[in-house]
């Protein structure tokens, strides 16, 4: 199934595996942040949904803890990060604002960025990534969303396909209801061999221009001068 809408994506995951979802989604930049929104945002609605994630090192932009910071963090985010979508559970993490019926876990964290907030603390695994597909999987995976790149009709897990491949390959040997759902960012590398996969790897691909965003990307162009 290719939809152009995230929304219809989630009807049809939820529609296959029903109030008990339990989530990886990769490290770092594999996110497909407008899908992992869409999901997180049903189940925020609907406390009889269960959701559960499992994923690490969930980037965010920077944001300034005061004025002086402001002033000059605030331009420069706007110019390295405009157009990056934000995370929804991040915002809500660091709020206080989880639902009782959503469960972040998280095996790697940015060193000290989750310090003083307890429920990411609380929900961290302690798993070495040669682990991290094994304790996905004891602990109910049943749903996976990526983002992926696209050439020519030609799909690819991009810079997330070791974890992504082992996981998706166990998931589905475990004989339950299950699903694998992508989404298209064409700004993502197209990378081959292993990590290229056809369209039937996926039960639901998300493709639409406007979920094409700019990718997160640590500065390290040297700083200019802007005028005032």
């Amino acid at each position: 199934m290719i939809t152009g809408d995230p929304e219809v994506a989630v009807d049809a995951l939820l529609a296959r595996l029903g109030k008990r979802i339990a989530c990886g989604t990769p490290l770092g930049l594999g996110k497909p942040v407008p899908l992992v929104n869409a999901l997180y945002a049903r189940a925020r609605c609907d406390p009889q949904l269960h959701l559960s994630i499992f994923t690490a090192l969930s980037l965010e932009v920077p944001h300034a803890a005061g004025d002086l910071e402001r002033r000059f963090l605030e331009p420069f985010a706007k110019r390295m990060f405009g157009g990056v979508p934000q995370l929804d559970y991040m915002r809500d993490l660091r709020a206080g604002t989880v639902p009782a019926n959503i469960d972040l876990n998280e095996f790697y964290f940015r060193p000290g960025a989750m310090l003083g907030v307890a429920a990411a603390q609380q929900g961290y695994i302690s798993s070495n990534y040669t682990h991290a597909a094994r304790d996905m999987l004891a602990r109910g995976l049943n749903a996976v969303l990526v983002m992926v790149a696209e050439r020519d009709g030609r799909y690819s897990l991009a810079s997330n396909p070791d974890l992504t491949l082992d996981a998706v390959s166990a998931m589905r040997a475990g004989g339950v209801p299950c699903a694998v759902l992508g989404m298209v960012n064409r700004n993502l590398p197209f990378m081959t061999s292993d990590a290229e996969v056809g369209a039937d790897y996926f039960d639901v691909l998300v493709d639409a221009p406007r979920l094409a965003h700019r990718l997160f990307g640590v500065p390290n162009p040297p700083a200019e001068p802007q005028a005032v």
